[in-house]
């Protein structure tokens, strides 16, 4: 009898080992759908696009922040032919209906001076190539005077000694197809003319100095 109850306490022992669930240091493991399974052999990589590119401008002469080559100053600047920089643009807004190009001075002894104001460009351009001032502007287009008193490109011309200068050369769309300025527009007259009416603008800027 002592033998047969031995037997059955054995039996009993076995029987919990084989259902792994009798020890009270032991947590059964959650059960796993085949998704999680999955998601855990292999975690999803975050959702990667293309950024949004806005509206930008470049100029096949130099980079942002580069000098301009010689050859795109004043005559008076040993080397300047006066001729005016290429640029390019894309990525206009939707309801563009011309473009402004200015070339400005910031330098404080400058003052602001105007070298390169071009208005009622029309929203199918994208490009002006290099010497277009006074001989490639569309028709539709106009050059006003630059702080020179003359209505072309001038190019950067600095006071010999007074460092290096910056050059902003500023695209801007507009919601219009042409905009009223004075002839000879400063800096400020610019900014006034455009206010509401851009809908976007991009910047490049150029550095000269003697």
């Amino acid at each position: 009898m002592r033998a047969s109850l031995s037997a059955v306490l054995l039996a009993s022992a076995l029987l919990c080992v084989a259902v792994a669930g009798c020890s009270p240091d032991t947590e059964p493991e959650p059960a796993t759908t085949g998704a999680e399974q999955e998601s855990a052999e292999s975690p999803a990589e975050p959702a990667t696009g293309d950024p949004e590119v806005g509206f930008t401008v470049s100029s096949a002469a130099f980079g942002d922040g580069e000098t301009i080559p010689v050859k795109y100053c004043l005559e008076t600047v040993d080397g300047g032919t006066n001729t005016s920089i290429p640029l390019a643009w894309s990525g206009a807004p939707d309801g563009t209906a011309s473009f402004v190009v200015s070339m400005i001075d910031t330098h404080a002894v400058a003052n602001d001076w105007v070298h390169w104001i071009v208005i009622d460009l029309p929203a199918s351009t994208s490009s002006l190539p290099e010497g277009a001032s006074g001989s490639a502007i569309p028709d539709d287009a106009d050059e006003l005077d630059s702080s020179f008193g003359e209505d072309r490109y001038g190019g950067p011309a600095p006071p010999p000694g007074s460092g290096d200068h910056s050059y902003v050369v500023t695209v801007y769309a507009l919601d219009t197809a042409t905009v009223v300025m004075p002839e000879q527009p400063s800096a400020a007259d610019i900014e006034t003319a455009l206010e509401e009416h851009v809908l976007a603008s991009a910047s490049i800027t150029g550095v000269f100095g003697r």
